[in-house]
């Protein structure tokens, strides 16, 4: 079976932003396309990544982590919701 080889570029741009990914699968090529061309999405994107990744530690620490994991879901969520309203708005913008 033959493996599928990304650009380089694009093999670290699924690293850097694999949880949103993840998450708003359908929205991928929104996601790639804004965090080219818009550093603020950009941003919130890494932001998300940070967020949720420190929400999978926290996770993992059992009881202890609970409180943190609590916060840092809070984050991921609020995180989501802003990128999901600024993909809104640009798909509006093309309308």
């Amino acid at each position: 079976m033959a493996t599928l080889k990304l650009p380089e570029k694009q093999r670290l741009m699924t690293g850097k932003y694999r949880s949103i990914l993840e998450t708003l699968p359908r929205q991928e090529f929104k996601i790639r396309k804004l965090c080219t061309q818009d550093p603020r999405f950009h941003a919130i994107c890494v932001d998300y990544e940070e967020a949720a990744a420190a929400l999978r530690r926290w996770q993992n620490v059992g009881i202890k982590g609970e409180k943190m994991a609590q916060d840092f879901a809070r984050l991921v969520g609020e995180l989501e919701s802003e990128i999901l309203n600024l993909i809104n708005s640009a798909n509006a913008q093309q309308s």
